[in-house]
């Protein structure tokens, strides 16, 4: 999993349901574009291998071809997923993300802020 925007990438790996293990953020800066920076990332903890990945970004998603607004980094969807040889690759906007996390919220996770 990974939130990446245009100063840092935030990846987690999800072992089971809900279960995150070695977190880590990175600087966008240091990495000349999305590949190395998963690599960067996959290198530091193991080599892991992942069949599945799911992406949040700061950006407009439609189609294949992602280009981002904040960083002069685009790349293709299916370009990544064959690269890094993953089954599945999604990428998301980020406020779809959290949309998309409402459902498995859980009462004593809210608080009601006004009236």
């Amino acid at each position: 999993l990974a939130d990446i925007g245009a100063t840092h990438a935030r990846f987690a790996l999800e072992t089971a349901p809900g279960v995150l293990r070695q977190t880590a953020v990175l600087r966008c800066d240091a990495f000349s574009g999305i590949v190395p920076l998963l690599n960067a990332y996959l290198d530091e903890h193991g080599g892991e291998r992942i069949a599945h990945a799911a992406f949040a970004m700061a950006n407009p998603i439609s189609g294949d071809l992602v280009r981002m607004t904040n960083r002069d980094w685009q790349f293709s969807t299916d370009e990544v997923r064959r690269t890094m040889g993953w089954s599945t690759l999604l990428i998301v906007n980020d406020f779809t993300a959290l949309a998309m996390a409402l459902p498995g919220l859980q009462a004593g996770d809210v608080l009601q802020v006004g009236g």
